[in-house]
C-alpha cells in the first residue's frame, strides 16, 4: 500500500527538485496520503475485514459447536453473522497476558472464548466493539490495581477503557454458568452500560438479588467474593442474570425482562 506512494514521492523529488516547473507542490499528496495510510490503517484494515471477513480457526468453530450456547440458539445464516462479528472483533483488539510483570500473547482459543461474551451481548446491536474499550488484560490471578489496590478477579477501567480479567474464571464462567459467575460477561455488560447511558434501563435497584441468586444458584456475597468486590453495580448483575437464562429471568421480571429484551435487541 506504501509502495506505490513512495515511488511517486520519490520521482516527484526526481522530476521536480531544483526546477523551476511547479512540480514539487505535488510531494505533499503522497506524503498526506502515507501518513493518512498510517494513521488509520486499523480502521481501513477493520472496514476491509467487515465486507471480507477472516474464517474463523476450525479449533474455534468446534468450540462454539460445543460450548457457544448463544450461537447455537441462532440460525444458521444468523450463526455465519456471528463468526463474522467474532473473527473482526478479534482482529480490532488487543488481549494480552499478564503474568509475572510481563505481557505475553493470548492463546486464540482464550480470545475467542472471552470475546464471544462481546459478541452475545451486542448481537441484535449495529456497534458490536463496545467503544474504545480495546485492550483486555488477563491475569493468572486475582489482581490488585492503581484504582482498586485489593486484589479482584474483574475490572471495567473507564477512564482509559480496558477490561482486567482472570483468565481461569473468565473461561470457566463462559464453559460453565451454572457453576461458575460469568465474569467476562460481567465485564462486557458494565463496558456497555458506559457506553450507552441514556438507553431505557430497567430499574433494578429495589429488585436486589433474589433472581440472580437464584439463576446462578449462588448467593449475592458468593457472586462480590468471585468478582472480589463489597458490593457490585445491580443493574450489570441483572443484565449478566439477563443472558445467562433469559427465559426464567422474563418469567420472573417480565417488565424489567422485555425492557432489556428492548435495549439489547434480543
Amino acid at each position: 500500500m506504501y509502495f506505490p506512494l513512495f515511488i511517486i514521492g520519490i520521482l516527484i523529488l526526481y522530476f521536480g527538485y531544483g526546477n523551476n516547473n511547479g512540480l514539487m507542490v505535488w510531494i505533499f499528496v503522497p506524503v498526506i496520503l502515507i501518513v493518512a495510510i498510517y494513521v488509520g490503517h486499523a480502521q481501513i484494515d477493520y472496514w476491509w475485514l467487515k465486507k471480507n471477513p477472516a474464517p474463523l480457526d476450525e479449533p474455534i468453530i468446534k468450540w462454539l459447536d460445543k460450548f457457544g450456547y448463544y450461537y447455537l440458539s441462532l440460525k444458521t445464516d444468523q450463526q455465519q453473522e456471528y463468526r463474522n462479528r467474532l473473527s473482526n472483533y478479534l482482529f480490532a483488539r488487543e488481549f494480552m497476558v499478564v503474568a509475572n510483570k510481563e505481557q505475553k500473547p493470548v492463546p486464540e482459543d482464550i480470545k475467542a472464548i472471552i470475546a464471544s461474551q462481546a459478541i452475545n451481548l451486542t448481537f441484535g446491536l449495529e456497534d458490536y466493539l463496545l467503544d474504545d474499550y480495546d485492550r483486555i488484560f488477563i491475569y493468572v490471578h486475582a489482581f490488585p490495581t492503581p484504582l482498586f489496590k485489593f486484589l479482584h478477579r474483574v475490572e471495567t477501567e473507564h477512564t482509559d477503557k480496558v477490561i482486567i480479567l482472570t483468565m481461569d474464571q473468565s473461561v470457566h464462567g463462559v464453559v460453565e454458568p451454572k457453576k461458575y459467575y460469568n465474569i467476562a460477561l460481567h465485564a462486557y455488560a458494565d463496558a456497555f452500560t458506559h457506553v450507552h447511558p441514556d438507553k431505557d434501563y430497567p430499574t433494578v435497584n429495589h429488585l436486589g438479588w433474589e433472581v440472580p441468586e437464584m439463576i446462578f444458584e449462588m448467593t449475592k456475597q458468593d457472586i462480590c467474593q468471585i468478582c472480589g468486590f463489597e458490593n457490585l453495580d445491580i443493574l450489570v448483575v441483572h443484565i449478566v442474570a439477563f443472558f445467562t437464562n433469559k427465559s426464567f429471568y422474563l418469567s420472573q421480571l417480565p417488565h424489567e425482562g422485555a425492557a432489556l429484551s428492548k435495549v439489547f435487541n434480543q
